[in-house]
This record gives C-alpha cells, structure tokens and sequence, in this order.
C-alpha cells in the first residue's frame, strides 16, 4: 500500500507538470495517434466487409453451382440438371406444389465511374421466382422487372458511384435500358450489382436459355444434410456443387477481408516499431533532463518501483487519451463513408465501419506499444545508481 501511495502522488506530480513541457506530451502522444489512426483505417475495411456478407443471403437458401466453377459467373448448369434438382423433396413447395427454386443469370459489365475510370460490375439475371425465394426480407420495395421491359435495377451502393445509373436510362450491350429504380437490400452485397429479368438478360448476351446457379429453397437450414445426399446419389446430376447462400458470400468476400486485415497487421508491425522508437527516444530525452529530479524522490524517500509505476501510468495515460481521441476523430470522419474494392468479376461497395470491434483491437494495440516504448528507460531508473543521477 505504501508503494501504490507514492506511485498514484507521483502520477499526480507528472500530470501537473506536463503543462510546463508539452512538447515531449505532444511527442509521445504523435507516435500513439499515428498507429491508432492507421490501424483504425485499416481495419474499418474488413469490418465493413463483415458486415456486407452478413447481411446478404439466408441460411434456408442452397446455391447449386457446376462443380468445377469457382463462383456464379463460371459457373453454367444444364436444363435436365435443373429439371432434375428442382424434383428433389428437400426442396419447400408453394402453395401451387411448385419447387422453390429461381435460376440465376451473371454475366461481367464494365461501367464508367464518375471519375472516369472502369469499374466491373455484377449483371444478375432474375425472375419473380427470385422474390418469392428471398420472401422481400432482403430486398424491400422494389420493382420486379418484367420479361421485355428491359429494365435495369441498380443497387443502391452502385448508384453512388456511377451517376449515370441514376437516370431514367442508360445505354447497354448496345441498347437503351430503362432504369427502374434502386436495389435496395438491407446493405448486402446485391446492392454492387445489376438486377434485370433473366431472359432479356441472356438475350442480350446472347446466351439464351443459359443459367448459371439455381437458388434452391429448404424447408428448413437443417435439410441441407438431405439435398447433399440425394444430389449425391443422384450420378445423372454428377458435376453439381451444392453451398449455402450464406456461406458462399461469405467466402466471395473471405479473399479481400483476409488480404485486408494481412495488410493491416504488417502496416500495424511497422508502424508500431516507429511508434515504440519514436516514444521509447522521446521519454529516454525527459528523464535524462530530470535525472536530477528523479534521484531527489529516492533521497527522500520514494521507491524506485514508485517511480516506475508513476512514469508507466503516466504514459498510458498518455496513450489512452490519445487512442480514445484519435478513434473518435476516425469515427466521426470515417464511419459510413463508402469504398471500393475488387473480387474476381466485379467491384464491391462498401462503407467503412468503426465500432466496438474495430476500437478494442486498436486500444489493446496501443496498450502493448505503451508497455513497450516504456520498457528501455524505465530499466534505465531501475540499473542507475543514485549517485550517478545526482552528479549528472
């Protein structure tokens, strides 16, 4: 307890102090902010691309796909494939006794940002059977285009990045389409691509009659187990590729979430060796100018481990404001704000999200530099001699 009292006096002492030399707070503080900032930039990425593929796709929602195909756009199946999968009893009935199941249509566009750079973007082919699937959860009052209309529904992220889909119409595969409103839904990655009905879209490249996935309903998420097997023993239906909706836009996404966050933790690697630097030279320079200072508290009578203690609590002190501040100031610049990045056939929108899970793994970052940067000079009191401190 006699420890703890000096340590939490002299903690009080240094933060009285701090206002007659600033520079070497403001030091300190510099190299905290900058890899807080820097680790909370990057880490905003991954996290709003976590939140897209949470938001898009249902558990009760199988994706068949050709096996050999690594996503909906290699992907082709065959007329007696969907014929036959679309037979199997996992699969829920309507009300009629038709299969709930909507083939899907994907083909690559290139579009014109606003900067006048290309962009690839998602074309998915659909019908009303693809509403009836998603059951308007995930994609709220929007206009279902018609066969023949051709009519094009951008997604709402899309929209805000190429300004030409937010006109009446727009000019595409060499024809005029009419753009029917926004693809709203709930923030999920449907809202990067291109919705239009399925067959004025395989018209339009001239692929007629060609699907390349089939959305498969289940009664429930547990009668996934049952489709497998009964694709499997199925040899007429050899070569098909079963995923949950969710699990595959997940793994879409997995690619630039892990590339993402690998990025971050070298960035956050060197970034933290200068900030450890930079701060460890920073307090070695203070307690130099205050040896004197230093060897007077322990010829009255404070402990060596008071004085480390003090000195360690001052500067996380130091670093958890300036962390706290520098997430906020992030936050408030940064969060919701929208970016783009690339998959294999198509650029992905997303905004930028700091929360919780982003600001925990910052401080906690932030916290091991301050134990590190305090590290040199605080063994430095330590293996000093008084006397040395005195005559210096």
């Amino acid at each position: 307890m006699h420890y703890l009292s000096q340590t939490f006096h002299l903690l009080a002492l240094l933060l009285t102090t701090h206002r007659s030399r600033p520079a070497d707070v403001l030091l300190i503080g510099a190299g905290f902010a900058i890899s807080a900032a820097a680790l909370t930039f990057m880490l905003s990425i991954p996290a709003g691309m976590d939140r897209i593929a949470g938001r898009t796709g249902q558990d009760d929602i199988i994706l068949a796909l050709s096996s050999s195909a690594q996503d909906e756009v290699g992907s082709s199946l065959s007329p007696s494939q969907i014929s036959l999968i679309s037979t199997l009893s996992a699969i829920q009935r309507d009300r009629t006794g038709a299969p709930m199941v909507a083939p899907q249509f994907l083909a690559t566009a290139r579009l014109t940002r606003d900067d006048g750079s290309k962009t690839s973007a998602l074309v998915r082919g659909v019908s009303p059977a693809t509403w009836r699937l998603l059951g308007g959860t995930q994609t709220q009052g929007v206009q279902t285009p018609v066969a023949g209309s051709r009519k094009l529904l951008a997604g709402r992220s899309l929209m805000k990045q190429i300004s030409s889909l937010q006109g009446e119409s727009i000019e595409f595969r060499g024809s005029d389409w009419y753009l029917a409103g926004p693809l709203d839904s709930n923030g999920s990655l449907w809202e990067s691509e291109l919705w239009a009905d399925i067959s004025d879209l395989q018209a339009a490249y001239a692929n007629s009659g060609r699907v390349s996935s089939l959305w498969l309903k289940l009664h429930s998420a547990g009668d996934f187990s049952a489709l497998q097997k009964a694709v499997a023993a199925d040899a007429r239906l050899d070569g098909i590729r079963l995923i949950a909706q969710t699990d595959y836009y997940r793994q879409q996404l997995g690619f630039i979430t892990s590339y993402v966050t690998n990025a971050a933790v070298g960035i956050s690697i060197l970034l933290g060796i200068g900030a450890v630097l930079a701060v460890s030279t920073t307090l070695g320079m203070a307690l130099e100018r205050q040896q004197r200072e230093t060897a007077t508290l322990m010829a009255i009578g404070f402990h060596r481990a008071s004085i480390c203690g003090s000195l360690l609590l001052d500067i996380l002190f130091i670093g958890a404001i300036t962390t706290a501040a520098t997430v906020l100031m992030v936050y408030l610049g940064l969060d919701g704000r929208s970016f783009g990045t690339s998959s294999a056939n198509q650029a992905v929108y997303a905004n930028f999200v700091v929360d919780l899970a982003v600001a925990i793994p910052v401080a906690g970052y932030n916290f091991a530099l301050c134990i590190l940067s305090c590290a040199g000079p605080l063994r430095a009191i330590v293996t000093s001699p008084p006397s040395r401190q005195l005559t210096a």
